[in-house]
């Protein structure tokens, strides 16, 4: 059992409850439907009357709002990889027949299978919701989903951002690091309490207490501790879709997240096409809904790919060391006590993000100031459900160079430092870093301070 299916064995997605069926009002949302998707695709709503549709990744209860939506459907087949998921998708299945045996639905199968193997003829329509980020290879399941969908098939695809969700992802290293892991008891208390030893202002605390599932294990477990979370960025997405023979067809995320959106905040950007524009929103943290892209097959002319790869120009992984001196593995000493200045790491990753844009902007003759401050006129903070700004979750409000930082020294350069210096302990403020090694102590300081500073001001002194 692979650790994907072992996580949906013991926690099956959406935590809802067991008697929870679709609100009939669900049967008319139009983002869900293969007719909106064939509006998208070929500008004609084709009816639904007889296709195959094939859900991957299934869960527990997509299947049936599926059905509802599309009730004249000749077929529905539920592909799961936790049989204790689709276990609950049958169980549900026989309430909802007993509770609403007057309502006309599309027949469901549901089948525990690994998509990557299981064969089981062509579709019409394929949905594909949060479960290609999940895998190793998203690009190469893409592919073998393009082979399930018929010539005039679709494919609707949700996914995660990649750089967008750089919040979410410092949110479940600093629970890691504190030692909650899936199998801590009390999940719902001890996470809550992890997140609370940070300052209110933190952007790791506002983007844990604004998400939508943290009154649940299972959310909390799918949203930052999830055993396999590889995301694509748009440029990657693209290619791995050209590779498949697909095509953007359509997007169907929130219209602030859309590529339709920068138009109206740079519309210099209005010629480039939706795959580069949905990049720009990405490296600018700006995709903040979760993409949902409609993808078709592609005519016998390929698309046009990526206009041309954008380098980032390309610093030594460093230490930079105050008094001159420089931190290296192998044979260089470096006494206790030595002041040192650490790059922040989520500074350096968006600092990446941010070249790749001005790389973009600097032919239209624009600068990256003049767009983050379009974004900071027009679009503002982010905001939790009641409206409330949350502060600190987007690029332009921190100082952030918009130069590159040098990368960083991971795991395996901080390991090599103290295996020379045999031993020693990283102070900030006068206070000792968390953790037990120098990399455990510099991750912690990098997710207490590196979130909102381009630099870490540290000292190493005797354990």
């Amino acid at each position: 059992m692979n650790s994907v299916q072992a996580q949906y064995e013991r926690f099956p997605y959406p935590p809802i409850p067991f008697f929870a069926l679709p609100a009939r009002r669900q049967s008319e949302q139009p983002s869900l439907s293969y007719s909106h998707g064939c509006q998208l695709a070929w500008g004609v709503a084709l009816p639904h009357d007889g296709i195959d549709i094939l859900i991957v990744g299934s869960g527990t209860f997509e299947p049936l709002v599926v059905s509802q939506v599309h009730p004249m459907a000749r077929r529905i087949v539920a592909v799961d990889i936790s049989a204790r998921s689709i276990n609950r998708l049958k169980q549900r299945l026989l309430f909802s027949r007993i509770v609403r045996f007057y309502q006309k639905r599309a027949p469901i199968t549901p089948i525990c299978a690994d998509m990557h193997t299981w064969k089981g003829g062509a579709f019409d329509y394929i949905i594909a919701s949060n479960v290609l980020h999940h895998v190793p290879n998203p690009a190469l399941l893409l592919k073998r989903l393009s082979g399930c969908l018929k010539p005039k098939g679709l494919l609707r695809l949700v996914t995660y951002p990649k750089a967008s969700r750089i919040w979410m992802r410092q949110t479940g290293e600093w629970l890691g690091l504190q030692g909650v892991s899936p199998s801590s008891g009390r999940l719902v208390f001890r996470t809550t309490e992890v997140v609370r030893l940070l300052p209110k202002t933190h952007p790791i605390r506002g983007c844990f207490e604004t998400h939508t599932e943290i009154g649940t294990a299972t959310g909390i477990v799918d949203g930052w501790m999830h055993a396999c979370e590889n995301p694509l960025s748009p440029q990657e997405w693209q290619m791995a879709a050209t590779n498949a023979g697909l095509v953007l067809a359509g997007e169907g995320q929130h219209e602030t997240s859309q590529s339709g959106f920068l138009d109206e905040i740079v519309p210099e950007l209005a010629k480039s096409s939706a795959w580069e524009k949905l990049q720009v929103l990405d490296d600018l943290l700006e995709l903040t809904a979760s993409p949902v892209l409609w993808l078709k097959k592609a005519d016998r002319k390929w698309p046009r790919l990526w206009s041309s790869p954008v380098a980032v120009p390309k610093l030594k992984s460093a230490l930079s060391v105050v008094d001159g001196q420089r931190i290296a593995t192998g044979n260089v000493h470096v006494n206790v006590g030595t002041a040192i200045t650490l790059p922040s790491v989520i500074g350096w990753e968006i600092s990446q993000g941010l070249m790749r844009v001005a790389a973009v902007l600097a032919p239209l003759g624009l600068t990256l100031e003049t767009v983050m401050g379009r974004l900071r006129d027009h679009v503002g903070p982010r905001v939790d459900a009641k409206g409330n700004p949350v502060p600190g979750l987007t690029a332009w409000e921190y100082p952030f160079p918009l130069h590159p930082l040098p990368k960083p020294w991971g795991m395996r350069e901080w390991l090599a430092i103290e295996g020379t210096l045999g031993g020693g302990a990283l102070y900030c403020e006068g206070q000792k870093a968390y953790g037990e090694t120098l990399a455990e102590q510099a991750q912690w300081l990098q997710l207490l301070y590196g979130a909102t500073a381009p630099w870490i001001y540290a000292e190493l002194k005797e354990a």
